[in-house]
């Protein structure tokens, strides 16, 4: 019983590592989409300043994030 254990810990081990990698996809994948709809914005001249900064803060916080994803 001991070995079936072991082998239906390891399958599930190896199943949360697939989903966790699968998630890790997902989030680079919507970071990627945020960072190309709020760069323009950012650097555009048809907003506040208040605004656009924030925007630029997106940016960079995308760019962060996605660079520790890869």
């Amino acid at each position: 019983m001991q070995i079936l254990d072991k082998i239906d810990a390891q399958q599930q081990a190896t199943h949360e590592a697939w989903q966790v990698m699968q998630d890790l996809r997902d989030i680079h994948r919507d970071l990627t989409r945020i960072h190309s709809f709020a760069e323009p914005i950012a650097t555009g001249d048809f907003l506040l300043p208040s605004i656009k900064e924030s925007m630029a803060n997106i940016v960079e916080a995308c760019e962060t994030l996605i660079g520790e994803l890869v």
